[in-house]
């Protein structure tokens, strides 16, 4: 089995300040080759909140509310699931 990790993945993340939310925004690889249908959750409080999936490029974006933490789960049939944890700052 595969593992989804920081090392098998490329994460390019770009936030874009919005006055109240951010785009959470990245592409998904697995050794320089564009993972597509990976599913990305979101979790808000263990309550999962939005459910995307990454496009044929590995891209994906997210619309994030200000001031809050989320985890996010990257999974994928014959991958092992990634999990990161962020908090989205605004002003």
């Amino acid at each position: 089995m595969k593992k989804i990790t920081l090392y098998y993945i490329l994460l390019l993340l770009v936030l874009t300040n919005t006055c109240f939310s951010q785009i959470f925004s990245g592409k998904i690889n697995n050794n320089n080759q564009a993972l597509e249908n990976v599913s990305i959750d979101i979790f808000d409080y263990s309550q999962n909140i939005i459910n995307k999936t990454s496009d044929k490029t590995g891209l994906f974006d997210i619309r994030l509310e200000n001031n809050k933490e989320y985890i996010i789960c990257f999974s994928k049939v014959g991958y092992i699931s990634y999990v990161l944890s962020i908090n989205i700052i605004g002003d």
